[in-house]
Formats: C-alpha cells, structure tokens, sequence
C-alpha cells in the first residue's frame, strides 16, 4: 500500500483559531515499504462556496423571452498558503519503512471572516497534507478548522443607534370596520454579541374588537446569499 495512517494533527484541539493567529500541528503517516516521493507537502486555504436555485429571463433571437430555472453559484478565495514541508516539485528522494512526522506552522492572514455554514453556502477553511507521488497519484489526508472573528460593536456607528418599529393592522367584520391593533417594538440598541440579553420592550395597543390571546418574540437570523453565475 505504501502510505497508511495519514493524519492531520492540529496543536489546537478545539479548532478554533482568530484571524492573525498561528495555526499549527503535524503531518504524521506510515510507511510499510520503500517508496518514491517528490516530498510532503501542506495547503492551508479560506474560501467561500455559495449554490442555489433561481430563475431568469433569456432571451433568443427569434424567440420571445422566456423564465427559466437555472443554479446560480459563485465561490470567493480568501486566502491560500501551501509549500513544501520536506523536498520540492523538482526533486526526488527514497523514504523507508517507518513512522514519519512533520510540523507545520502558519500565521493566518490579520482579517478573515467567521466559519459559517448553511443550506446554501459556506465559509470554510481547511488543512490538507499531500505526499507528492512523481508519476502517481498522490497520497492526501484533510481536515477543518474554524475561524472565530471578533467584532468591535463600538466601531460600528450603526450599532450604537436604537431602534423603532411601528405596524398596524386593521381587521374588518362583515360590513363594520373596527379600530387597528397597533405594536410598537423598541431597542435601546441595534448590535448586540453572542450571549448578552436584548431588552426587547413591545408596546400592545388594542383598539379593534378582536381579542389578543398571546404576543411572541421570535429571534429570527436571515441570510443571504449571492452569485452571477451562470
């Protein structure tokens, strides 16, 4: 078989790393007979991957337009950093039966964004460890690690500001129509970081003739994504 028991060993065990920070850690495998290499190579990457489904006019000469369902996708690089840990593409070596280990060390760049992953995209950073074969399919191994990324919320002059939101809804009966059932919600506040409490105050004011059996609050998180292609 040559190559067995390739791993990716991160010094950080959780996984978590900040933009800026160093991530570390080991190549380890084994070999069961003598083999060729080039050398033994690492590639640390950040990217982002959105696909999903849409619609959009074509048209054709000759032809009126027409929608049609096609897959948008698009995909953004933030970073990619690979060399060689032991040899070079332009050499060649002899490695032995045995055990082999190599530390790897990498500063990541100063700004990056969060690890995220949802149905239709993702922010991903990844690890991944090559043994180049000359004139044969390399040996590979992979793994994840996440990015956390602070936010300064007193930079942001937008979270600083309150916020009011006022709807109203009218309900009419038959032929009579009744007074509106008005809400108004309050933040003292628009940024808030994992963890800390909202004080949502919501003002009810009743003046229709339909009762109001409960009020909900609903934390809801929106996201979207985007892509030209095709």
């Amino acid at each position: 078989m040559g190559i067995e028991n390739f791993q990716i060993l991160l010094d950080n065990p959780s996984g978590i790393y900040c933009a800026g920070s160093a991530i570390s850690g080991k190549l380890k495998f084994y070999v069961d007979k003598p083999k060729k290499i080039r050398g033994v190579k690492i590639k640390i990457r950040g990217e982002a991957n959105v696909s999903f489904w849409g619609t959009r006019e074509v048209s054709r000469p000759g032809e009126d337009s027409k929608t049609e369902e096609v897959r948008f996708h698009a995909s953004e690089e933030y970073f990619s950093t690979k060399y060689y840990l032991t040899g070079s593409s332009n050499s060649e070596m002899e490695i032995l039966p045995g055990e082999y280990e190599h530390p790897f060390t990498t500063t990541l760049p100063p700004v990056l964004p969060s690890s995220f992953e949802s149905e239709y995209g993702d922010i991903k950073y990844s690890v991944k460890g090559v043994v180049d074969i000359p004139w044969g399919i390399d040996d590979t191994v992979e793994t994840t690690f996440s990015i956390m990324t602070n936010v300064d919320l007193n930079n942001i002059a937008e979270a600083k500001k309150p916020i009011k939101r006022q709807v109203e809804k009218s309900f009419c009966c038959m032929c009579c129509r009744s007074g509106p059932l008005t809400m108004v919600l309050n933040l003292p506040h628009a940024g808030y970081v994992p963890g800390q409490n909202i004080p949502v105050i919501l003002e009810v004011d009743n003046a229709s003739d339909v009762d109001v059996d409960n009020v909900v609050i609903k934390l809801q998180k929106i996201v979207e994504c985007k892509a030209n292609v095709p």
